[in-house]
């Protein structure tokens, strides 16, 4: 996040240094109020004088001394003082200090600037309270990780930060895709403790497998050898009917895989009796000899 004072002036306090880790309402930097001060009192010097100029003029008129014309002036003239005394005390709030917005942050500063300027950026906080970690993954999967996050458990390793393994969990998802590899950007966050090396833009190994006994019972998970990629643009999967031993081949979306496993998203309910061996041979409906039952 950077931030920057919204009016140019004098820096007169900067109480962090790069790197510098901040608490929510830390002080970062602030202007010199010295001249903002001085324009709200000046600007308050001008609206007194308009008001008292304006209720003169309306005594003046009540006793038809005055015309409308001089109490309508006035009363234009006191609007402009008044907008230019609120001007005046909202750059006065406005050169007042930055603060920390966050509960814990990093604070990076754009250099040794006396002068700022409202156009510039005078200093980037970053958010080290949470950690977050973006992956592509296909489309398929991402699918899987919106619908079941805790299917799988998302790992990651940082080789700048050996011997520290963090534990992943799917925050965010972009819904704009890459159109050339049709994949979708994840964001996972860090669960626990996080390794005081670790530093934001840091690289990362992600690794993926499955999850607790408890995650997988809900899953349809078939050897990958049974998967049929070869006759058809989407997979697909050779059913076995007990009842006619015939088979029957059956389309399947696929999740992820783990090992020598993969997981089936859709088309089985997982219950069925899958062709294991010899898949490229038959054809749809036909009768075959079964081993291994």
């Amino acid at each position: 996040m950077d931030i920057a004072f919204q009016v140019s002036g004098l820096l007169s306090d900067l109480t962090v240094d790069a790197g510098t880790r901040v608490e929510k309402g830390d002080l970062i930097a602030a202007l010199d109020p010295v001249d903002f001060e001085l324009a709200v009192e000046r600007a308050q010097a001008s609206f007194d004088l308009a008001k008292s100029e304006y209720d003169r003029a309306l005594s003046l008129t009540e006793r038809g001394v005055a015309t409308d014309a001089r109490l309508e002036t006035n009363r234009a003239q006191l609007a402009q003082a008044e907008v230019a005394l609120r001007e005046a005390e909202r750059r006065l709030a406005q050169s007042h200090g930055h603060r920390a917005l966050r509960r814990h942050c990093r604070a990076h500063l754009s250099g040794g600037v006396f002068e700022r300027h409202p156009c510039g950026s005078d200093c980037r906080l970053q958010d080290i309270s949470e950690m977050r970690v973006r992956i592509s993954l296909p489309e398929e999967l991402t699918a899987m990780a919106r619908a079941q996050p805790d299917a799988f458990r998302v790992a990651a390793t940082f080789p700048a930060v050996p011997k520290y393994e963090a534990t992943l969990y799917p925050r965010t998802f972009v819904t704009d895709a890459d159109t050339t590899a049709q994949t979708y950007d994840v964001e996972f966050v860090v669960e626990g403790a996080i390794d005081p090396r670790l530093l934001p833009e840091m690289t990362a190994n992600v690794r993926v497998a499955a999850a607790a006994e408890g995650a997988q019972s809900r899953l349809v998970v078939v050897p990958v050898s049974v998967i049929d990629t070869t006759s058809r643009s989407e997979p697909s999967i050779w059913l076995y009917d007990e009842g006619t031993g015939r088979v029957s081949r059956k389309t399947i979306r696929l999740g992820l895989p783990n090992d020598d496993e993969i997981v089936v998203l859709e088309g089985l309910s997982g219950d069925e009796l899958v062709v294991s061996g010899g898949w490229w041979r038959p054809k749809e409906n036909e009768t075959v000899a079964v081993r291994g039952l």
